[in-house]
């Protein structure tokens, strides 16, 4: 499961007090993963691009949303970096971006329900 806290303790490399987030962190990531999380709804054919350190434990999760003709891939480096340090990143690809002010309502209920859809199928 992606959600949920940390039990235990976080390892030294992830120590506040050490930590450097321009560096690599302490944690392996495999490569990317890419599923349709939805069967039906709002985000049935959306598709989501999941990077997750491997680890034992649950993981905060950081929800990643494509930019104007962009998608999750192209931010697959950055995504990696972050799940290094302990985070499991969920790039949604979210088709038609919005770009204007009225659509930024619209945008904000996309995330809302595929993060939903994600949560309710054991994401």
């Amino acid at each position: 499961a992606l959600c949920g806290g940390v039990p235990g303790e976080l390892p030294a490399a992830q120590d506040p007090a050490t930590w450097d987030p321009r560096q690599p962190g302490p944690f392996a990531v495999p490569k990317p993963v890419r599923f349709r999380p939805c069967s039906s709804g709002r985000a049935e054919t959306w598709s989501v691009l999941v990077q997750v350190p491997d680890v034992e434990w649950n993981l905060p999760v950081l929800a990643w949303v494509n930019g104007f003709s962009a998608t999750a891939e192209m931010y697959s480096l950055f995504h990696s970096h972050i799940a290094s340090h302990g985070f499991a990143v969920v790039g949604l690809d979210i088709p038609q971006t919005r770009t204007t002010v009225e659509g930024a309502a619209a945008r904000a209920e996309d995330v809302a329900a595929l993060v939903q859809c994600i949560t309710q199928n054991g994401g």
